[in-house]
């Protein structure tokens, strides 16, 4: 079973454990496990916390934590309970009253239910109306209830049909994508540098190489070393003055 918040820094600060949401106060002790500081950790204020490493987060610790490996399930889960993106270059979260060594603040926490919400406000607000109607009153009342109903199902589809969690979807593939695309350079430029100074090398040889048969060729037509030497181009190399 999981440690409860004030576990991972050894604080023992007393608050009702039993309005904390489990998902809060798991994700609370994951960021301020020390251990894990390379993949997520608070930020250096301690009011955001980043993950650093999403793809070691998803595959090792969200099964040990929350029993599954879906990164983008994560995000939404903060996003439910107002956890905002802070970074557009990074995954850097955070909401008031998830902080640092401030496990008590977590019970200020509540997960945000809007289409429910919605629906029970506009409930109230069709009795409301249709309270004293005539028949002609209610036949429109029922066909604006349609509409509303067909209105409450739009704003269902757009909240539980993933918009928001294909968003970060999106953002987080573009992330990994442009990770890939400057190690490519990287390895490319290093291959290019590598590639320039083989060839150098080679031209070398191969001029010495060249040198060396005219050498060899001067000496063999009778010439002098100092004669074979200046043919073969390497004049200088055991030339006395005049």
């Amino acid at each position: 079973m999981s440690a409860q918040p004030g576990s991972a820094t050894g604080t023992t600060t007393p608050f009702a454990t039993v309005n904390v949401s489990p998902f809060l106060w798991k994700t609370w002790n994951l960021v301020s496990d020390e251990t894990s500081n390379d993949v997520i950790s608070w930020n250096e204020h301690g009011r955001t916390f980043t993950v650093w490493k999403p793809d070691v987060l998803e595959t090792e610790y969200l099964p040990k934590t929350f029993k599954h490996s879906n990164f983008a399930s994560f995000v939404r889960q903060l996003n439910n309970y107002g956890f905002r993106k802070c970074h557009s270059d990074r995954y850097e979260f955070g909401v008031e009253g998830f902080e640092k060594a401030k496990p008590e603040l977590l019970t200020t926490l509540k997960r945000h239910d809007a289409p429910r919400s919605s629906k029970a406000k506009a409930a109230g607000a069709t009795k409301k109306g249709g309270a004293g109607t005539s028949k002609a009153g209610a036949s429109g009342g029922a066909a604006g209830s349609l509409a509303l109903q067909h209105h409450q199902d739009s704003i269902e589809l757009g909240a539980y049909g993933g918009l928001v969690t294909e968003v970060e979807q999106l953002k987080r593939d573009r992330l990994l994508l442009l990770k890939e695309v400057m190690r490519l350079r990287e390895t490319q430029h290093t291959q290019r540098e590598e590639v320039a100074r083989m060839s150098v090398r080679l031209k070398e040889t191969e001029n010495f190489q060249t040198q060396m048969r005219h050498f060899v060729q001067a000496v063999h037509d009778g010439e002098n070393i100092n004669a074979a030497l200046r043919e073969s181009g390497f004049a200088g190399f055991g030339a006395h003055p005049p």
